[in-house]
């Protein structure tokens, strides 16, 4: 009678486990198992920084879920797991599986599925597509230029406008912005959004282009031309200034359209350089070619003597006696030619020593040739550079007589130092502190 109650008993204790140990799993249907999914718990992933994804799986023990996960790419590297056991708000039980990863690549990311045994089902569970960026610690500044008319910089033609606007990329401030004037063209700022300059710092990490400016360029010259240089200074998100430089440096263009200024020509140009110059005009009056003369043989006196010496003292005084502000000083030939004879003598000596194997003199000599030869580098850089005092007139867009009408305004002050940049025929290209431009070689006293 007692075996018979036991065997009784044992029998229903195992009724009833079954539905304990197969309960769990089958409270998932197979729809639903498809239906899983490892999210992201970022909404912004950086390069090399954890990120954490997570597999939620409703009404499942973590002891009836088993995980594997597959062969990731070079750029997806595995950090840890962690499974937990969550209550939703309708107090049923579920599985959560938390994994780490880090990413060394920006782009768009997929993990390979993931490899799941949820009671006795295989399946594969998809991990959600990412879009990494790269870690703002590391990340710099970025300008882009976008033509307003939508199209590239390869169909440009001289002569015709073209407007386009630069955006910035990756920065918490921008501290200010300008632009060089490139040679054969005309360039204008058209507007300049208000965050240029302003103080006005972003919080929060932004892959986002936003605009700060926009132009009109028009080149005046077919063949490779030099794109305008835009220039911004700027913070990165890691605290460090920076001064970024657009992409672009230069461009084709190609020839422009027969009779492009056969009419109103006069009037394209007249606002891009309207200029006051009643200074100007006052000085051009007062300095005669004499003086100019002068100026410049003073100066071809000042470069074939040592630096400080009394013919630099006697052109000073000329031009502070006309008025002519001319900060730079000639390179001088003889202290370059001395500086080139000297570290000759140091890698002479060097040389030496090194072959008598005197450690402490081929030391002294080889830092003395190095030092030597830098400053004579430099100071040779300096001397071959051609310099010329203007005598007057205006500096034109183009090498052309034509072009005077519409850079009148442009003067140049008599007497002024001017670096000669090229020479095409009659005219040279001249760069003087504040401007540039086309002169008549005639305008021009080299200085020698």
């Amino acid at each position: 009678m007692a075996e018979s109650t036991i065997r009784k008993f044992i029998f229903l204790a195992a009724v009833l486990a079954v539905p304990v140990f197969f309960a769990s799993p089958l409270t998932l249907s197979r729809a639903e198992m498809r239906g899983l999914s490892v999210s992201c718990e970022a909404d912004t992933v950086f390069t090399h920084s954890d990120c954490s994804f997570v597999l939620s799986v409703p009404g499942v023990a973590p002891s009836s879920i088993q995980t594997d996960l597959p062969e990731l790419p070079p750029d997806v590297k595995f950090i840890s797991s962690k499974r937990s056991e969550f209550i939703d708000g309708d107090g049923d039980r579920g599985t959560e599986i938390r994994f780490w990863f880090s990413f060394s690549d920006a782009g768009t990311v997929t993990v390979p599925p993931l490899m799941a045994k949820i009671g006795s089902f295989v399946i594969e569970i998809p991990f959600a597509t990412i879009v990494v960026y790269e870690n703002p610690s590391v990340v710099l500044p970025a300008l882009s230029v976008v033509r307003d008319d939508g199209g590239d910089f390869e169909g440009l033609r001289a002569c015709e406008p073209v407007g386009f606007s630069v955006y910035m990329q990756y920065c918490v401030q921008i501290l200010g912005m300008d632009a060089k004037i490139p040679k054969n063209s005309i360039f204008r700022e058209l507007s300049r959004e208000g965050v240029v300059g302003s103080g006005e710092r972003r919080t929060e990490f932004s892959p986002e282009k936003f605009k700060i400016a926009s132009f009109e360029w028009i080149p005046l010259v077919s063949g490779e031309v030099e794109f305008p240089d835009i220039q911004v200074d700027a913070i990165a998100y890691n605290g460090d200034r920076r001064r970024i430089s657009l992409p672009v440096s230069s461009v084709i263009v190609a020839p422009p359209v027969r009779g492009q200024f056969s009419s109103g020509g006069e009037d394209v140009f007249a606002d891009a350089f309207a200029r006051k110059e009643e200074k100007s005009g006052e000085r051009l009056g007062s300095i005669s070619a004499e003086d100019i003369e002068e100026v410049r043989n003073l100066r071809c006196r000042e470069r074939h003597s040592l630096p400080f010496s009394a013919a630099r003292d006697e052109r000073l005084s000329k031009e502070l006696s006309l008025g002519i502000e001319n900060p730079d000083d000639e390179p001088s030939v003889p202290l370059a030619f001395s500086l080139a004879v000297l570290s000759s003598a140091m890698l002479f000596l060097f040389a030496v020593s090194v072959a008598t194997r005197h450690v402490r003199r081929s030391c002294f000599f080889g830092i003395a040739f190095a030092l030597s030869a830098v400053a004579s580098a430099m100071m040779a850089h300096s001397v071959t550079r051609t310099y010329a005092i203007v005598s007057g007139g205006s500096l034109s867009l183009v090498p052309e007589e034509s072009s005077d009408k519409v850079s009148s305004s442009r003067s140049v002050i008599r007497g002024q130092r001017a670096r000669i940049v090229e020479h095409i025929g009659d005219w040279v290209y001249i760069d003087c502190p504040e401007t540039g431009g086309w002169i008549p070689s005639r305008e021009v006293l080299k200085i020698r």
